[in-house]
């Protein structure tokens, strides 16, 4: 998920990513969101030394990373260019540029949210396209993106296809989908769409502003599965995966919650007061890696207890802190955020 510091001002009028996907961070509250909220907040463990930082080259944010094997990945950076690593986020080059970019994480320019099918085909959705590479990264076609003229202007894309062709898109206003690589798209739910995850061909849940979730179950046609009782009236951004129907995981930026019985219900299990939550990445119904904008965070068991993993030195969490991970597996994982930092975890 993954957001900017400057944006919080505008929080309103903003939905996030939600794939693995990963936006830039708001400001942290001045109070607590909720004082009487019951969820944990107190955290156990020591920072990993198994987490390094590998670069710290780029003077610019990465947005978005990706990586399709241990050694190549891939930023989306506020430059409006694609960045390629080939040892593993050691070292990035820059690649095709397909936006106008900026010097500000989140400010609604540059590339914002990156998926890959697989290690050649992959998009990656800016302010005004979406781009397709079925080379791995070495050329790319610029598409439109289907929400314009209408959309948002601070609106954080999210994007998930469930074949190479086949995928979804939403920035908060409609869902899209799309059956030819993006040449294409239909709108399919007309509710203010803030992030989606679909966990199967066409089995899927949606949040929607301000406080809905619903699921599909043909990957047409939608309907509420629950009605949040601490509406996200102000929260910018947005993500939630599944590990098959009953069991998935939602933040609104301030809460994580779960969810074991299809969506019906949520329990809020976690609030790193007074960071703001920029993404989140579940490895299984029970593991999931959070981060704050400052901290990286690790349950193992459901949400029940948390452990602290990785915390940023105070420059960098001053300079706009995590914005986005990105999980291979649980021996292979990636932070990156403000000032082309990217962390490393191998173990």
């Amino acid at each position: 998920m993954r957001i900017s510091l400057a944006l919080s001002i505008l929080i309103p009028l903003a939905f996030a990513a939600c794939s693995h996907s990963n936006n830039p961070s708001p400001d942290s509250p001045t109070s607590p969101v909720n004082p009487l909220d019951t969820a944990t907040t107190v955290t156990t463990g020591t920072d990993s030394t198994y987490w390094q930082m590998v670069s710290n080259a780029n003077s610019l944010a990465f947005e978005d990373i990706w990586f399709t094997d241990t050694l190549h990945g891939f930023a989306a950076s506020v430059d409006g260019f694609i960045y390629l690593s080939g040892d593993g986020g050691s070292t990035w080059t820059r690649s095709a540029q397909l936006e106008s970019g900026t010097s500000v994480p989140g400010a609604g320019q540059g590339i914002q949210t990156l998926f890959f099918s697989d290690s050649r085909i992959g998009y990656a959705v800016g302010p005004s396209n979406i781009a397709v590479t079925a080379n791995g990264g070495q050329s790319w076609t610029i598409k439109t993106r289907p929400d314009l003229p209408v959309r948002g202007t601070l609106a954080w894309p999210s994007l998930q296809f469930i074949t190479p062709t086949t995928g979804f898109f939403s920035a908060g206003q409609k869902l899209w989908r799309t059956d030819d690589s993006a040449s294409h798209w239909t709108p399919i739910e007309t509710d203010s769409v803030g992030c989606l995850y679909f966990f199967g061909a066409n089995s899927g849940f949606s949040f929607t502003q301000y406080n809905k979730i619903n699921r599909t179950s043909d990957g047409l046609t939608w309907q509420t599965a629950a009605t949040l009782s601490e509406p996200s009236t102000w929260a910018p951004f947005t993500v939630m995966q599944f590990s098959n129907d009953q069991t998935g995981w939602f933040t609104n930026s301030t809460h994580i919650y779960t969810t074991v019985n299809g969506g019906i219900s949520w329990k809020a299990v976690f609030q790193p007061y007074p960071d703001m939550i920029s993404d989140f990445q579940m490895l299984s119904g029970q593991t999931v890696y959070l981060a704050g904008a400052g901290q990286l965070f690790k349950t193992m068991d459901g949400g029940v207890s948390w452990q602290r993993e990785y915390t940023l030195s105070s420059n960098l969490r001053s300079q706009g802190g995590v914005i986005s991970i990105y999980f291979l597996d649980d021996h292979h994982r990636w932070a990156t955020g403000a000032n082309g930092v990217v962390l490393r975890y191998r173990h």
